[in-house]
């Protein structure tokens, strides 16, 4: 039998390539000017009830209920792939998700500020790298 080690994580190198590319370069100031003065929590998960999505919604909540004063300071771009689409449990939980972003947003959204921005699809690597670039 033989044992090695096989870091996982992401190519380091590749990635700040790719930032360097003229359009990452023009995406990272689009998302700055759109993202002007807010912080930006950026979690990129696959629909996956391992995931913890609820839970961490939950926890936002939280947070903007008892820190009040970051209302209109932050923002959470939540991303979620789809991912086994014809999984019951996968439709119930994005089911979930989808309640717990429009309570939220439905409670704490103002004229000019929304606490959440939900996305389920893909969205190109370029978009990855510039939302990664911008958040907090």
């Amino acid at each position: 039998m033989l044992v090695d080690a096989f870091p996982l994580g992401i190519d380091f190198e590749h990635f700040t390539k790719i930032l360097t590319e003229e359009r990452v370069k023009k995406k990272v100031k689009e998302y700055h000017e759109a993202f002007k003065n807010l912080y930006v929590i950026f979690p990129l998960d696959r629909l996956d009830y391992t995931k913890g999505i609820p839970q961490r919604l939950k926890a936002y909540e939280l947070f903007l209920a008892k820190y009040p004063n970051y209302r209109g300071k932050v923002v959470l771009v939540l991303v979620i792939s789809p991912s086994r689409t014809g999984v019951k449990e996968h439709t119930v939980l994005k089911k979930e998700i989808d309640e717990l972003v429009g309570k939220i947003n439905g409670k704490y959204s103002t004229l000019n500020w929304n606490p959440i921005i939900y996305m389920y699809k893909y969205i190109p690597f370029e978009d990855l790298l510039a939302l990664y670039q911008i958040a907090m």
